[in-house]
């Protein structure tokens, strides 16, 4: 409050924290005046990963934040992936380069086949969250939940992030902010 009866108004990026589940210990570092550069870097330094990634998952659009999270979950699976992952990352590829509603139904298709609880299902997921309805196409549309393709790419990056070498998580996931605020900058969503 300002003394005189104004109300103090929550920043937008603070109402986009909250929703991507941004936790309390987090939000307690954000400013009013933060843009998300300053907040991501603050979060950082505190450590706070999880919540970095959950950021840059939200302040991506869908597109750019799916392939950050379909590049992360790929070097996870690594070579060695079994099928039913080649799949799944192979038709959210198709979706990436052609962002149409049937490659985005199939990703899903394909995911639910295999399993959500991997970074390839979670990617798939996202893809399918970006957009569209998520009901099935001979019913009416139904709009995905808010931040929902959000989350899943967030969640994508953090499983990719244990998936293997679970020991090696926090540097992997300063990689992976890394590459996700490259993303931010060759959109024009970030500053130096």
């Amino acid at each position: 409050m300002s003394g005189q009866g104004e109300a103090v108004t929550e920043s937008a990026l603070s109402v986009l924290a909250r929703g991507v589940g941004v936790e309390k210990e987090a939000l307690a570092l954000l400013r009013q005046e933060d843009a998300p550069p300053a907040f991501v870097a603050r979060l950082m330094d505190a450590e706070l990963l999880s919540d970095a990634v959950r950021v840059v998952g939200a302040v991506l659009p869908a597109r750019e934040g799916i392939w950050w999270a379909w590049s992360c979950s790929k070097k996870a699976v690594g070579p060695e992936a079994g099928e039913e992952m080649v799949a799944i990352l192979a038709a959210v590829e198709r979706w990436l380069r052609e962002p149409t509603d049937p490659n985005r139904r199939t990703a899903m298709d394909v995911a639910e086949a295999a399993d959500y609880a991997t970074p390839a299902g979670c990617v798939a997921l996202a893809a399918f969250f970006s957009g569209g309805s998520i009901a099935p196409t001979h019913v009416q549309a139904v709009p995905p939940p808010v931040h929902a393709s959000a989350k899943a790419v967030a969640t994508a990056i953090l499983i990719s992030a244990v998936f293997s070498e679970p020991e090696k998580a926090p540097e992997k996931l300063k990689e992976s902010l890394e590459q996700g605020i490259h993303v931010a900058r060759r959109v024009g969503l970030w500053t130096a």
